[in-house]
Parts: structure tokens; C-alpha cells; sequence
């Protein structure tokens, strides 16, 4: 195929072309609305990985490792009050929908042997004793027992847990928000002088999470916006300069997150960037094509004529760039990792549309815009050329940049040889809470919960002996220890 006929044709149809660019960003605009946010870790696993597979075997077997822990923290949680504060909130999980199971003082059994007997009684009952003897043989208990120590009451007796483990359907999306609101709006009940309660878990996590990726997603793009603006003002000093690498690199967001949606891909922690990407890649494109169509007036060209020239001389040189960068960021589907899977093929199929929309709306907004005012040409190249200052001053960088091309190439070994060093002794870092600032609340509730109690990561060991009837496994929670059979 000639490659001249298709920006040609461009050229000469330019409002069918702008046409056909519209119908489809309208088209995957009606799709934003479905686009998910995934704020789970599960995506950094690797997809085939036998201990993945593994994984999901034993959630099925033995239940969700989804916890949501509800600390409670009082000058003494085995008070009368104190202890009616964490009934009430127990009982009041174990009535939600989506909670298989809760562990807290007044839910556990203080299993004991006495003499030839084993006690299996309820650690508080259903009544809270008002007798001080009776609160404090329970602290006794519970203070005596290896098993709740900083699983659910601190050493000191000062800190109490409601570990909630919540199951949701395949699929279920609403339940994560819904529930952590639920909590809240129980804890909000429960609050009074000298009590401090608040959840953390792995369904706040996961919400708050989410919401910061959407805030990342809001707050990067103009960011990015703001610094192409900055320096497209600087290079060209003409409004079409501008606004054109914008108009194409909004649109080629819509599309990418359009085609995220089409095939079923979330936003998740890294593909989150990509709508950056578009902006801080995709423009170079246009900025080419700008430039270009600038050289052409600045030689005294008609608009129409440079817009023609630009759109056959710059579609080679702009296919092949995107070509490489698309390989590039596409070879991420060779990863075993799900999230890079996603972003490999996300990230090429938003530079692939944002050629294709480069390729039309550039030719066709300089088309109608208005011819600029060129700054006027009072410089000569070497070859005989008019130019502005901006060009003379590029071509001298260009020229130093090939007179001193060997230390220039010394140079970048070097750093490379570093950078070598550097990915060496690389750290992987897969956990989601180190992914929040240290100010956040959910790093301070995090390092509480570690500092109070055992912390709030599950942590499972699995026994199988191989036969039926046998005990099949035991599980334990961080330093917690109960089991589950």
C-alpha cells in the first residue's frame, strides 16, 4: 500500500475524516461508565504459578482470608462497658450478610482442661457479670491463655479485637464499600470518652485503595496536562502548538480506558498511569507533525501545501517510532505477572490509537485553523536555509551532540553499567500497605494494630496427612494462633 494515499486522503476529506474520529470516541465514551477499579494484590501474582493455584484451592476449602479488624482500645477492655461495647459489635457483625465468622472476647470459648474434664464454656456468656470478681476471673482467663494473647486482648489488657472474616461472591464488587461502611457507621454508635475504636483490614484496604488510584487518576492527567502545556508553549509559542497535542491526547485517553473496558481489563495500581501515558508520550507525534508544518511556512509555504507535505513527509518517520514504542511496551505480555500482562497490552493499544488519532486530527486541525504567525526567519543555516532562532539554536545542539558523540557514548555506558548495578540489587516490594504514604491513616491504624496487637496480615500454614477423617489443617493469622479445622 502507498503511504502517501491514506494521509492524503486525510487531507482532501477532512471532515468525514474528523467524522468517523468522533463517532468512534463517542462510542467508547458510552463505555467509562463500566470501567472497573481493581485494588486487589492478586494481579501481582503470577497467573500459572502451582502455589497460586494452590492458594485458591485452599480459600475454597477453608473460607476467605478477607479480614476486617475492629480494634478497641480502653484503660480496660474487661470492664462492664467495655465488654457490652464489644458484644454489641460482635453480634452486630455476625448479623451481616457477607461475615462467615467473628472472634472477640465475647464470642471465643475459654477451652481449659479442670481435673479429668475439658471446658469448653463461653469466656464471657451471654450477660456481662457486673460482680468485679467475676470481670476480673475473666481477665484472668483471658490474660492466662496463650491463644488470645494479641489475637484478640493485648498482654496489658488495655486492647481488645473483633476479627470479622468476610466471604463475597465471585464478582461482587459493591461489597467491600458497602461493608466498610457498614463498620464505620457501627463504630460511629459505639464511641464515647476514653474508648478509641476504629477497622482496618483487608476490605478497607482495598476501598481506600481504590479511591486513591481514582485520585491518582484525577490528579495525574492535568498534572501531565499542565507540564505538556509548559513546555509546547515554550517550544512553539502558537495556541495550535498547544492545543492540539491536547485535544488528541484526551481523546486517546477515552479510547484507551474505552478498550480496557471492551476487553475486560480494571484499573488497577499500574495501569493507573497509562492515561498519564498517553498524555506525556502521545504528544511527541504532534509535535513532530507541528514542527514540521512550522519549517514549511517558515520556507514560505502556503497552508495548504504544508499541510500536505507534512502529512505524506512525517507518516513513515511517525509509523516507525510508534511501531518501536508499541513493541516495547507490548513485549510486557511475555510476563508470568497479570498486572503487567494488562498494562503491556493496554499501554500498546492506547499508542496504537493514539498514531491513529494523531494521524487524522493533526492535519485536520491545521487545516481549519487559521495559519499562525511565524516568527520571522532572520537566521541562515549552514545549508542556505531560513530559520528562526529556535531552529538554529536545535541544529548547534544537534551538531555539538555529533562533535563530541564519543564521550557522549562513554558517558552513557557508564551510567548504563550503574543502572545494571542499580536493577542488581533491586528490592521487590508487593506490599499494598507500604503502597500508602506514611501519613496515611491506614499506615498509622496498620503500625497501631502491629504495636497493640498481632497485626492485622493473614498468614496461613496448611497440614495435610494424607488421609480421610484426618486432621487436615491447621491455621495460623500473623503471631495469632487459632486454628481452624
Amino acid at each position: 500500500m502507498n503511504l502517501k494515499k491514506i494521509p492524503l486522503w486525510i487531507v482532501d476529506n477532512p471532515l468525514l475524516s474528523a467524522a468517523i474520529i468522533l463517532v468512534i470516541t463517542v462510542f467508547f465514551a458510552l463505555q467509562l461508565p463500566r470501567l472497573e477499579i481493581d485494588a486487589s494484590s492478586e494481579g501481582l501474582m503470577v497467573e500459572k504459578d502451582p502455589a497460586r493455584l494452590y492458594y485458591e484451592e485452599i480459600k475454597k476449602k477453608f473460607g476467605s482470608d478477607n479480614l476486617t479488624v475492629v480494634v478497641v482500645k480502653a484503660g480496660d477492655v474487661f470492664s462492664k462497658e467495655v465488654l457490652e461495647t464489644i458484644q454489641r459489635l460482635s453480634n452486630s457483625l455476625q448479623g451481616t450478610p457477607g461475615v462467615s465468622r467473628v472472634e472477640s472476647l465475647t464470642t471465643v470459648n475459654n477451652i481449659k482442661g479442670e481435673g479429668d474434664f475439658l471446658n469448653t464454656d463461653p469466656l464471657v456468656g451471654a450477660d456481662i457479670p457486673d460482680d468485679p470478681a467475676k470481670l476480673k476471673k475473666i481477665r484472668s482467663d483471658a490474660l492466662g491463655n496463650t491463644i488470645f494473647i494479641n489475637n484478640i486482648v493485648s498482654k496489658d489488657g488495655k486492647v481488645a479485637a473483633i476479627n470479622a472474616y468476610t466471604e463475597t461472591k465471585a464478582g461482587d464488587k459493591a461489597f467491600n464499600p458497602s461493608f466498610t461502611k457498614l463498620v464505620d457507621s457501627l463504630i460511629e454508635k459505639e464511641k464515647r470518652e476514653r474508648v478509641e475504636i476504629y477497622q482496618i483490614g483487608t476490605p478497607l484496604t482495598k476501598v481506600t485503595l481504590g479511591e486513591y488510584i481514582q485520585g491518582d487518576m484525577v490528579g495525574l492527567v492535568p498534572l501531565a496536562i499542565a507540564f505538556l502545556f509548559l513546555v509546547l508553549f515554550l517550544t512553539f509559542r502558537t495556541l495550535q502548538g498547544v492545543a492540539i497535542p491536547m485535544v488528541t491526547g484526551l481523546v486517546s485517553i477515552i479510547w484507551v480506558l474505552g478498550e480496557m473496558v471492551l476487553i475486560g481489563y480494571p484499573v488497577n495500581v499500574i495501569t493507573a498511569i497509562i492515561p498519564a501515558l498517553m498524555v506525556a508520550i502521545g504528544f511527541t507525534e504532534d509535535s513532530h507533525m507541528i514542527s514540521e508544518y512550522m519549517h514549511e511556512l517558515e520556507q514560505g509555504a502556503e497552508k495548504e501545501e504544508a499541510v500536505r507535505t507534512v502529512a505524506v513527509q512525517t507518516a513513515l518517520p511517525v509509523l516507525i517510532t510508534t511501531f518501536t514504542t508499541v513493541i516495547g511496551f507490548g513485549s510486557l505480555v511475555t510476563s508470568d505477572i497479570t498486572m503487567l500482562i494488562q498494562f503491556g497490552v493496554a499501554s500498546a493499544l492506547g499508542l496504537t490509537s493514539n498514531w491513529i488519532i494523531s494521524a487524522v486530527i493533526v492535519p485536520v486541525m491545521l487545516i481549519y485553523w487559521p495559519k499562525p504567525k511565524i516568527a520571522k526567519a532572520e537566521h541562515l543555516t549552514e545549508e542556505g536555509e531560513r530559520a528562526t532562532a529556535m531552529t538554529v539554536f536545535m541544529r548547534k545542539v544537534g551538531q555539538w551532540d555529533y562533535r563530541y558523540r564519543w564521550p557522549i557514548l562513554i558517558v552513557s555506558v557508564a551510567l548504563m553499567v550503574v543502572s545494571c548495578w542499580g536493577w542488581y540489587i533491586m528490592e521487590v516490594n508487593t506490599d499494598f500497605i507500604s503502597f500508602f504514604k506514611e501519613t496515611t491513616f491506614i499506615r498509622k491504624r496498620v503500625k497501631d494494630a502491629h504495636e497493640s496487637l498481632a497485626g492485622v496480615i493473614n498468614f496461613y500454614i496448611t497440614v495435610e496427612t494424607g488421609k480421610d477423617d484426618g486432621r487436615r489443617s491447621a491455621t495460623w493469622r500473623s503471631s495469632r494462633s487459632i486454628s481452624r479445622d
